[in-house]
């Protein structure tokens, strides 16, 4: 259960949510202010400079300047209620002794940039198996699964003792906005 702060791939958490609670389109437009912003006298930086990208883009071009003001625009309590909801900072329920929660800390305890920060993937840590989950709630409708490592317990004999069914653990976003983000996400793999 390594804990690593997720970075970019944490942005599609962040939109999701947002296209969830209507807050944004994919046609949203927001400057992306070619690259350097200050916001409450910090820098933050893309990669490459952009200026106007569309939510479609944001996600494409993976502007960390574009995701941080998704997720002002989405606010601090959607914003942790969506992540809390996706599972992050707390054990999926594998049958694996010694699995991480991840550090997600309460809102009580942010500062005036810890939204902005999280939105592309820094001041948190979570498990790959939290991201894996993440993701293939976009890929399932949006269903949050139990994910589950032993299929069935059998005797010396081959009779079936145990069998793990799969088991719904939340449903973070509507089949619509599931549907979305996976169109959205599959752009990032075209040219431009």
């Amino acid at each position: 259960g390594y804990v690593y702060e997720p970075g970019s791939t944490f942005k599609v958490a962040v939109i999701a949510a947002a296209l969830n609670e209507g807050v944004v389109r994919p046609d949203t437009c927001f400057d992306c202010e070619n690259g350097l912003w200050m916001y409450k006298g910090k820098p933050m930086r893309d990669f490459h400079g952009y200026g106007i990208l569309s939510v479609a883009d944001i996600l494409k071009k993976s502007s960390n300047i574009g995701a941080a003001k998704i997720a002002l625009l989405l606010g601090e309590a959607r914003l942790e209620k969506y992540l809390r909801d996706f599972g992050i900072g707390r054990r999926t329920g594998i049958e694996i002794p010694g699995e991480e929660a991840g550090l997600f800390r309460p809102r009580s305890q942010w500062d005036t940039l810890t939204a902005t920060r999280v939105a592309y993937g820094h001041s948190v840590g979570v498990t790959t198996l939290q991201m894996v989950n993440l993701v293939g709630a976009l890929g399932n409708r949006g269903f949050l699964m139990r994910p589950t490592v032993v299929r069935r317990v059998s005797d010396a004999r081959g009779r079936r003792i145990r069998e793990f069914e799969p088991a719904v653990a939340g449903r973070p976003i509507r089949e619509e906005t599931a549907r979305l983000m996976c169109q959205l996400m599959t752009r990032v793999t075209e040219e431009g």
